[in-house]
Parts: structure tokens; C-alpha cells; sequence
């Protein structure tokens, strides 16, 4: 699986943005920045798509710049990846996306979401983290264009409620971890200030504060 960490950002020295290169450059996370002049939302969507059509990838891992850092390293993820991710995943017919507690930016499509087998908190698409094929990623554009004054999260929250990309929503927090709006119990030490997920019982590998979460307080499980 050739794949390539990539996100996109208008500020180079935003602190934010310091923080997540730091911590991929202490995991060895193959992180690539995008430098974007910001015209909104879908700015992100579309700056990832005319990187990824020159790209010597099949798997993009994308996340977003200011407000994400991860926490273990990226060997761990190759040898999770080697046991979990599927044959489509690998030939770029699948995607993860991260999952939220929120049905943001249009709760009335919360109905529309399939029932769910477990409980789970995380359980609503969040595109500032996902993990598709390349392939399948140009072809959902090609398929259904997005302008940059488009909402990047409700366009991916359509394509997978669709059904026609076999996306999938990392509910159990295998990879992703959205921390906002945390509740008491939710996210506990394990040895040596390891992030862990006291509800699914999962160590994720990036965390994302969905913009305007506090991180302060999860900085010290960052590489």
C-alpha cells in the first residue's frame, strides 16, 4: 500500500499546523503539506484532488492541518493495517472517515444515517480526517464536483450517505479520534501517557479537535 499522509494549509507558521508536523516527523509519518490560498471549505477537497492526480500513491490519508496531531507511530499503523485493512482498501476501493458525535452541518440528515449495531458516541461522517484510495477519491469528485464555497464535511456526509463508495465511518476509533464535546469517562491513561479510548477500548493514532476544542489538555499524548 503506497500511501501518503497529506493535509492542506493557508498558514505555514500557524502553531497548529508546527505541532501536527512535529509529531509526524517524531512517528515517522509520511506527511506531505499542501500550501492553499483559502476560499472556503471546499478549498481542502479540491487542493487534495490536483495533488493526487500527479501522485506516485494509491491510499491518501488526509487530515486537517491546525487541530490534529498524532499519537502513535507509523510503523503501528502499517502493522494495523496489515491485519485490517481489506483487499479493496488496498486497491483503492474503499475509504474510512473519521467519525463525530455530531450530525454537523445539517442534523436533519441524522435519520438518514443506517442503524447501528453497537453503541458507539462516534458515529457521524467528520471530513477533517479520512483515509480513501485515490482512485475512488478523484472519482467521487470527478462524479460529484465540489466549488471552494462548498461545505467539504456535508459533501463527503452525502457521498457516504449514498452508498455508492463502500465509505465506512471508523465508529470503534481504530485510526481516528474526534475529541470534542468530551464527556467524563470517555478517554483515559494507559502506561506512559498513552491516548485510550475507555468507551470502544481502541488506541487511535491522530487526534482532531474539530476546530475549536481546547487541545491543551490532550497535547501531552502528542509524539
Amino acid at each position: 500500500m503506497k500511501l501518503q499522509v497529506v493535509t492542506v494549509a493557508s498558514d505555514l507558521a500557524h502553531p497548529g499546523l508546527q505541532r501536527l508536523k512535529a509529531s509526524a516527523e517524531a512517528g515517522n509519518w509520511p506527511l506531505h503539506v499542501i500550501p492553499v490560498k483559502w476560499e472556503g471549505w471546499g478549498t481542502k477537497m479540491i487542493a487534495v484532488a490536483e495533488w493526487a492526480k500527479t501522485a506516485d500513491v494509491d491510499t491518501i490519508f488526509y487530515t486537517d492541518a491546525y487541530d490534529t496531531f498524532f499519537v502513535r507511530p507509523y510503523y503501528r499503523f502499517m502493522f494495523h493495517a496489515m491485519f485490517n485493512v481489506s483487499k479493496e482498501t488496498k486497491e483503492g476501493y474503499y475509504g474510512l472517515i473519521s467519525g463525530e458525535k455530531n450530525c454537523w452541518p445539517d442534523a436533519s440528515l441524522a435519520k438518514m444515517y443506517p442503524s447501528r449495531e453497537w453503541n458507539t458516541r462516534w458515529c457521524y461522517v467528520n471530513a477533517g480526517q479520512w483515509l480513501i484510495g485515490k482512485n475512488l477519491f478523484l472519482q467521487m469528485l470527478e462524479e460529484n464536483p465540489i466549488r471552494v464555497t462548498d461545505d467539504d464535511q456535508l459533501w463527503l456526509t452525502h457521498r457516504y450517505l449514498s452508498g455508492a463508495y463502500n465509505l465506512r465511518i471508523d465508529m470503534q476509533c481504530n485510526v481516528f479520534q474526534s475529541v470534542a464535546f468530551e464527556e467524563a469517562g470517555e478517554f483515559g491513561d494507559m502506561p506512559e501517557k498513552v491516548f485510550f479510548n475507555e468507551i470502544t477500548w481502541r488506541r487511535p493514532f491522530v487526534l482532531h479537535g474539530n476546530g475549536r476544542t481546547d487541545l491543551s489538555k490532550f497535547e501531552k499524548y502528542s509524539l
